[in-house]
């Protein structure tokens, strides 16, 4: 809701006024605004919940009111979780009498993840940047036909159990990733699967591990259309 304002208040009566004439009228005056002073102090009670929701969101969400079907919502102040998923949310327009559920209606809320882990899909970042505790998640591959997908990380690890034809998804130019392979027995690795494959060692395909060995790759694309290996660690101990 907007920012409450108030009334000023009128003369107030005074009883010596009583011989001059003057005092009812000021009587009924001062009155009629605290009847308005009762309504606008109402609307300031309103409008400290609403506040104090938001700052608890703020802090984490935890204690942001529950969205209710069909209720009235203003554009950047109103904050809710969603009895569907629990996760918090900021109205994007100022509605009312809507009844879809915020984590399904991206048109009128947005997600709001200040004081929680927040989820992203991408983030650029420029300049001198120092991260602590940054936990990169390393993707298992497995199977006969293990896919380096990118859009799931830039860290995979395989340990064969059959012969392995790997190949690559979702690379784009810039991107990279370091694969370690842990050969499980007398399997081969067949990487012809990928398109414009190439290799800066005199162009030959990177030694695979022997059996029981493991050795780390990286595989990377400078253009969006080729893709380099290269041999990074060979025979790793365990």
């Amino acid at each position: 809701m907007a920012d409450p304002t108030f009334t000023a208040p009128p003369e107030a009566p005074n009883r010596d006024e009583h011989s001059n004439g003057t005092y009812s009228g000021l009587m009924d005056a001062f009155l009629s605004w605290m009847a308005t002073f009762a309504g606008e102090l109402a609307n300031l009670v309103t409008w400290i919940g609403e506040r104090a929701a938001a700052a608890e969101a703020a802090a984490g969400g935890a204690d942001a009111i529950e969205w209710v079907s069909e209720a009235a919502y203003t554009a950047g102040e109103s904050v809710v979780y969603s009895p569907v998923d629990l996760q918090s949310y900021r109205a994007r327009t100022t509605h009312s009498g809507l009844t879809t559920d915020p984590s399904a209606d991206p048109t009128n809320w947005a997600s709001f993840t200040i004081g929680k882990t927040p989820t992203l899909d991408s983030l650029t970042v420029s300049g001198a940047t120092s991260l602590t505790g940054l936990q990169e998640a390393v993707v298992p591959l497995s199977g006969a036909a293990p896919v380096i997908d990118f859009s799931l990380g830039t860290r995979f690890t395989l340990t064969t159990t059959e012969n392995a034809a790997l190949t690559v998804a979702n690379f784009s130019a810039g991107c990279g990733a370091l694969v370690t392979i842990t050969v499980g027995g007398a399997h081969s690795l067949d990487w012809t699967g990928i398109a414009n494959l190439q290799h800066p060692d005199g162009g030959t395909v990177p030694a695979a591990p022997g059996s029981g060995e493991t050795n780390s790759y990286i595989i990377r694309s400078d253009d969006g259309t080729n893709v380099i290996l290269t041999l990074a660690e060979e025979n790793i101990s365990a």
